[in-house]
């Protein structure tokens, strides 16, 4: 008797017994190479001769929106070009320089990673907050507003990962005794005052 093949995996049966929505794929994004293609075809004959070319079938808005998208791309045509003509950035699908999302300038930076580095060589760990609020401080200094440079979540591990940095803090092993925690605290109060009064701070925040 012949072996039949195994029967094709159904996956798991919809309980509402309703089909998964098919993915449309709408927007589509172009590398560099294509779309200095598609530019030089317009250039070369007619902004319809590329949109029939590289758009087949599409009509009304679609074709509209494609239309608009050329011309946007022609007033880069300088840097999608020299893009599309280099071997590591032709299969690229957008470029910006380095840096462009950072909003605070490495000097800025530089400055933020030098008051970390002093306040763990006193032994008092900054935390994620504590950084956020450094870096809201130094871009108001600089002129940003709330609503150009929030330090969120995402700038923090980013600039963490820029400057080799982690907020993990080493930690005892075991409990100490009320006295020993009496003077530690009493230490850092001293460290934090010495700090205080060399750089003339006058508001202080709790990161708690």
């Amino acid at each position: 008797m012949a072996r039949s093949g195994h029967r094709k995996a159904t996956g798991r049966p919809s309980i509402k017994n309703t089909a998964r929505t098919t993915l449309l794929y709408e927007t589509a994004t172009l590398t560099m190479s294509r779309k200095l293609c598609i530019m030089n075809a317009a250039k070369d004959n007619s902004i319809n001769y590329s949109l029939d070319t590289y758009f087949p079938g599409i009509s009304g808005a679609p074709r509209k929106t494609a239309w608009k998208r050329i011309y946007r791309w022609e007033k880069y045509r300088s840097s999608i070009e020299a893009a599309a003509n280099k071997p590591n950035l032709q299969f690229m699908k957008s470029i910006r320089p380095l840096r462009t999302s950072t909003t605070l300038d490495t000097a800025a930076e530089e400055g933020l990673v030098a008051w970390v580095n002093e306040l763990r060589s006193e032994g008092i760990p900054v935390s994620n907050m504590l950084l956020q609020t450094s870096a809201r401080e130094v871009a108001n200094d600089l002129g940003l507003t709330e609503s150009q440079f929030r330090a969120g979540s995402t700038w923090v591990k980013s600039f963490l990962n820029r400057w080799s940095l982690s907020m993990r803090s080493k930690t005892s092993a075991g409990q100490s005794s009320a006295e020993e925690g009496e003077a530690m605290l009493t230490q850092l109060a001293d460290k934090i005052r010495r700090i205080v009064d060399t750089n003339g701070i006058e508001l202080i925040y709790n990161a708690d």
